[in-house]
């Protein structure tokens, strides 16, 4: 009887046992469903592209912490890198996959890419873009037609101003290379006389571009300099080429949204004192990085400054794009969770401060010549120079030197960031201008020689120009700077955001090109 009751209660361990070990597996089961319900990538289904051409992939992947990785069916056909940017290397067709892994979950996504043989040109051909106009007919001179009412005669118009073509950006490098990448100077650039091994080869800014002793030259930072070949034979004789790093400047879909997927910042207000407002204090607004550390961690500091008719709250808006106001706090959140952005705190000033000219102000001109447009602006730098930049040292962990600051703004913004940066660059290493306003005065006196760009490129790190293509304001004073920086050897980089005008839209796609390179 005995026995029988312990072969009962052994098979009936066995029996919950078993349940036990499938409820465990059932639950990874339901666990491993829900993950995989949560991972998705998505990317365009085709593509198409000319022999030698290059494109950006953007893949939409949730959430936001998987992790992507490309591959190409036909890489010597197409070409694909770790960031989704492909090449189209022969004519032929390739696969595209980019995979998207979150917590051992994968979900793949392809795109179809056909790459063409270069068009040949055809001479005397119409222009794509040309549309052909049919002739205006001949007025009837049919006696039994109606004839039209009397239409009341309009005042001659005397003739418009024609309007200037917009400013085309004139810079053109001899050799351009994206950031990451390398050029071997040996086998691609040729001197004008004799062989390049007769020559050392050199930069002049190492710190966007240097070359190793294998004559192969590395992209450090985006920006411009020089590639300098010297005759081994004879110093005196050498060879220069333009030489650009740049970026495709392409951020994912949804970076400039609330994602709650990611840690983020805090935004706050502070008050600080200032000896150029009838007040005496200003007031700004200021962004703190997620894990905000100040007794273990000091920053970066950047000023941001606001545009015309607004004030310190602008660039934090956060309303849906078009309706007025950037979303900086979004793009700082985004760009940590990319880990592309250098800790920084930004400081969002009030730019606005009402000129007396009866009045004395410390540290500035006596007697300054200014424009109506910018007597609000004028006490602005001294503010920053004087009052707000030390404030700041003084009262926050801030990483003191200008390697560690930096300014940028838009519009009215702009301007104002300029006169600051370019007049300061000791104290300012990292500068965006974006979309730019107006100066102090109507000739701006700040870069007319190529020792004035000469000093300068001592000193940045970071000299960032952005607009938007269809905008041309103030006579596009801001391209017409830009082509006179380059004409004079200034490190500048300038950048046009398609399909944007005057508007948030390229301020927030400004801001995240920009401080994806600042302080670094």
């Amino acid at each position: 009887m005995n026995n029988k009751i312990r072969r009962i209660v052994a098979k009936l361990l066995l029996v919950v046992l078993s349940i036990g070990v499938l409820g465990s597996h059932a639950q990874n089961d339901v666990q491993q469903s829900l993950a995989a319900k949560k991972v998705k990538v998505t990317l365009k289904k085709k593509l198409t592209l000319k022999k030698g051409k290059t494109y950006k992939l953007k893949a939409k992947k949730t959430p936001a912490k998987a992790k992507l990785t490309w591959k190409s069916s036909k890489p010597k056909i197409v070409s694909v890198n770790s960031k989704g940017k492909i090449k189209a290397k022969k004519v032929g067709k390739a696969t595209i996959t980019v995979t998207a892994k979150y917590k051992g979950i994968k979900k793949k996504a392809t795109c179809k890419v056909t790459v063409k043989g270069k068009e040949k040109k055809t001479p005397n051909a119409t222009p794509d873009n040309t549309t052909k106009q049919s002739p205006t007919p001949p007025p009837t001179n049919d006696p039994t037609a109606t004839p039209e009412p009397t239409k009341t005669p309009r005042p001659t118009r005397k003739p418009s101003t024609p309007t200037p073509p917009p400013v085309k950006i004139e810079y053109k490098a001899d050799f351009e290379i994206d950031l990451g990448e390398k050029l071997d100077a040996k086998t691609k650039v040729t001197p004008a006389e004799g062989k390049i091994e007769d020559y050392n080869i050199s930069t002049t800014n190492d710190y966007v571009a240097s070359v190793d002793a294998n004559g192969v030259i590395k992209s450090n930072h985006i920006g411009k300099c020089l590639l300098v070949l010297t005759s081994k034979a004879d110093e005196t004789k050498k060879e220069s080429y333009k030489l650009c790093v740049t970026d495709n400047f392409v951020p994912r879909d949804g970076f400039n949204e609330y994602n709650e997927d990611i840690a983020h910042g805090e935004v706050k207000e502070f008050n600080y004192p200032s000896q150029y407002r009838e007040s005496g204090q200003g007031h700004a607004k200021i962004y703190f990085p997620p894990n905000y550390d100040p007794e273990n961690k000091k920053y970066n500091l950047l000023f941001c400054l606001h545009g015309g008719g607004q004030d310190e709250s602008f660039w934090t808006l956060g309303r849906p794009l078009g309706q007025g106001g950037c979303h900086a706090q979004y793009i700082f959140d985004t760009l940590y969770a990319e880990k592309e952005l250098s800790d920084a705190i930004v400081v969002f000033p009030n730019g606005n401060i009402k000129y007396d000219k009866n009045k004395e102000y410390p540290n500035t001109v006596p007697d300054p010549i200014i424009q109506n447009s910018w007597s609000d602006c004028y006490l602005f730098e001294y503010e920053v120079i004087y009052d707000l930049l030390p404030y700041m040292q003084n009262n926050y962990p801030i990483e003191k030197g200008a390697d560690h600051t930096g300014v940028c703004g838009l519009s009215m913004g702009c301007g104002e960031a300029i006169e600051i940066g370019l007049k300061h660059p000791d104290l300012f290493h990292h500068m965006g201008f974006f979309s730019a306003g107006p100066f102090a005065s109507t000739k701006q006196t700040i870069v007319t020689t190529k020792e004035d760009a000469e000093r300068i490129n001592k000193e940045i790190k970071l000299c960032f120009f952005i607009t938007g293509q269809y905008d041309h304001m103030m006579d596009d004073s801001g391209r017409r700077f830009v082509n006179n920086c380059d004409s004079l050897g200034m490190n500048s980089m300038f950048f046009e955001v398609k399909s944007t005008g005057h508007d948030d839209r390229c301020w927030d796609r400004a801001l995240y090109a920009f401080m994806k390179h600042a302080f670094k």
